[in-house]
């Protein structure tokens, strides 16, 4: 009988330690084309889903920013090339916020991915980090990118969004002459993680779900981020 208690609480201890693990990101290789459209290319590439039903299961954090109660959740796909980091995210959010201007320094009170990576690992801690707002759609328009951390300004990305009842989707691809990395190969590791900003019909900001367990403070401490690896 205490072996098999002994056995049990084995088996416990090992699936709540995975079940709490963040994810780690996986891209595969391919060159997709940049319309907002999930294509056949895609849909072998592993799919990391982060919502409100499942993030403290996968290790994930959600910090609660303003009034009112948190409603998105999404998919996440990665992909390379020799030319651009890929990632495509397919989001449900109950009520769309979509008003940013061209022009301003962020557009966190809207419905926003945030993308955090650090392209090459062995840069001093705090240094050469990368954190991309992106929105589906806008005042002028059209998808925006803006960058928080390093360009500290607008910038112009290939991207795609679109739009719809009850969600949107955003594709963009990242150059890797913009973000420097150390290597693009296959077996290259970093870090990154993208998550996820809910503001309400009228720009006011919900909360952040993010796929790392340390919430808000997260943001700026690559350590805390997710791992993505390139794969062939």
């Amino acid at each position: 009988m205490k072996r098999i208690l002994t056995l049990s609480l084995i088996l416990v201890l090992t699936i709540g330690a995975t079940a709490l693990a963040k994810p780690e990101f996986t891209a595969i290789y391919g060159t997709p084309v940049i319309d907002g459209l999930l294509d056949e290319v895609w849909k072998n590439a592993p799919v990391v889903e982060l919502t409100m039903d499942n993030y403290e299961a996968i290790g994930g954090s959600h910090v609660e920013r303003g009034p009112g109660g948190f409603g998105a959740g999404g998919q996440f796909r990665v992909m390379w090339d020799e030319e651009n980091l890929y990632l495509f995210c397919d989001i449900a959010d109950r009520d769309p916020s979509y008003n940013a201007n061209p022009g301003i320094s962020n557009f966190i009170n809207n419905n926003v991915i945030q993308v955090c990576i650090k392209p090459d690992p062995s840069v001093d801690k705090g240094s050469g980090r990368f954190i991309f707002d992106l929105i589906a759609s806008s005042n002028a328009g059209r998808p925006l990118v803006y960058e928080n951390w390093i360009i500290a300004n607008q910038v112009e990305l290939p991207i795609a969004g679109i739009t719809f009842f009850g969600g949107y989707v955003i594709e963009v691809a990242f150059p890797w002459e913009i973000l420097n990395p150390a290597a693009v190969a296959e077996g290259v590791s970093f870090p990154f993680g993208p998550f996820i900003v809910d503001a309400s019909a009228t720009h006011e900001r919900r909360g952040f779900l993010m796929p790392w367990p340390d919430g808000n403070d997260g943001i700026t401490n690559e350590d805390a981020w997710n791992t993505l690896t390139l794969v062939k």
